[in-house]
């Protein structure tokens, strides 16, 4: 699986409003990649990215699997995140299918209508760097 590109000079200031990927972003696109070839032996229908932040993951996603019939989700609290979602899968080449943005805590907004219906879920948990004082 592809890790996705963000040109400095397109992303520098929506790193200012939410988490530039980092090692754990990318971990869990490689953990995803080992294991692609069962997830399209599967062929998820519906993946979500809970938290989607920069887009990384999703986009990755979508690029290794393509649009065939897929719906990829992506959800996050704040619309910053979902414009520089939109903006990864922009740049990375990912016009042939589409991400649905969604704007909500978690799942709350979509959790009812998908109950039972999501085959592949993402989520990189949110964290916040902290001071040494404060590590236990």
């Amino acid at each position: 699986m592809e890790r996705p590109i963000f040109p400095e000079h397109m992303f520098a200031e929506d790193f200012e409003y939410i988490y530039e990927p980092q090692e754990d972003t990318y971990a869990l696109i490689d953990s995803v990649a080992q294991d692609i070839q069962l997830i399209k032996d599967y062929d998820p229908l519906v993946c979500l990215e809970v938290g989607c932040g920069s887009g990384a993951a999703i986009t990755s996603l979508a690029k290794c699997l393509g649009p065939t019939t897929r719906l990829y989700l992506a959800t996050d609290f704040n619309p910053r995140a979902l414009t520089t979602t939109q903006k990864c899968c922009q740049v990375n080449g990912i016009t042939d299918c589409t991400v649905q943005l969604v704007r909500n805590d978690l799942t709350q907004a979509i959790q009812t209508r998908l109950k039972h219906s999501v085959d592949l879920i993402l989520f990189n948990s949110p964290y916040r760097r902290s001071e040494p004082a404060q590590v236990c």
